[in-house]
C-alpha cells in the first residue's frame, strides 16, 4: 500500500507539507545521530574523516572510509560488525556515512555543494545518498531496510526505510507494505529491469 502522492499532477499543498516535515525529520535524524555520536564513539570504533585528503580503517568486523578533494568534507564512522560505512565529497559536497548495526552498510556521496547523509540503524540495513547541485539527500535504513536518495529521486525497500532527494523533491518512508510517498521514486518493475513510468 502506497500512502501520500507520487505524481505531479496529484500534488497539493499537504503534500508538499508531507515532504518537509519529512525532509526536516530524516536531516534532524541523521544530524543528531552525527551529534550523538561524537567522539566517544569515535575511540571504541572505526572513524574516518577527511578534507583534501583521504583516511580508511579496516578491522576484522568492518571498515569505513573518507575521500574528499580541498573544496570538501567526508566523515564515515562504522560501529557494526560486519559493517561498512563510506563517504566521498568533491567540489564544495559534504558527505556523511554512518553504520550502527551489524551486516549493514551507509554509503554517502557529494558534489557541487550538496549534502548527504546515510544512516544504517539496523541489522541487515544499506542506505545510499548521493547529493548533488546544491541538493540534500538523506537515506535511512532500519532492519533489514534498503534506501536510496539522489539522482533519480528517492527509493525505499525491505524492513524499516526513509528516503528523501531535496532535488527531485521525491521522498519515502515506512516498512513492509506500509509507505508514505511512493517507494518505487516513480519506477516500476518489469520482471528484473526498472523503467520510468
Amino acid at each position: 500500500m502506497v500512502v501520500g502522492n507520487s505524481g505531479a499532477s496529484r500534488r497539493s499543498g499537504r503534500g508538499r507539507l508531507a515532504r518537509r516535515i519529512l525532509a526536516v525529520g530524516l536531516i534532524g535524524s541523521a544530524a543528531t545521530t552525527l551529534a550523538v555520536l561524537g567522539e566517544g564513539a569515535a575511540q571504541a570504533a572505526p572513524n574516518c574523516s577527511a578534507a583534501n585528503s583521504q583516511e580508511h580503517h579496516l578491522t576484522d568486523d568492518g571498515g569505513c572510509g573518507a575521500i574528499a578533494d580541498a573544496t570538501s568534507s567526508a566523515r564515515a564512522m562504522n560501529l557494526g560488525d560486519g559493517g561498512m560505512a563510506v563517504a566521498v565529497a568533491k567540489t564544495g559536497g559534504n558527505a556523511n556515512a554512518i553504520n550502527m548495526q551489524p551486516n549493514s552498510s551507509a554509503l554517502a556521496g557529494a558534489d557541487t555543494r550538496g549534502y548527504s547523509f546515510s544512516v544504517t540503524t539496523g541489522p541487515g540495513g544499506n542506505s545510499l545518498a548521493r547529493a548533488h547541485n546544491g541538493g540534500v539527500s538523506v537515506a535511512l535504513a532500519g532492519w533489514g531496510g534498503r534506501s536510496y536518495a539522489g539522482d533519480g529521486g528517492a527509493r525505499c525497500a525491505g524492513g524499516f526505510a526513509g528516503a528523501f532527494d531535496s532535488t527531485s523533491g521525491q521522498f519515502c518512508l515506512g516498512g513492509g507494505s506500509l509507505w508514505l510517498g511512493d517507494p518505487t521514486g516513480g519506477v516500476k518493475p518489469v520482471g528484473q529491469v526498472t523503467q520510468p513510468r
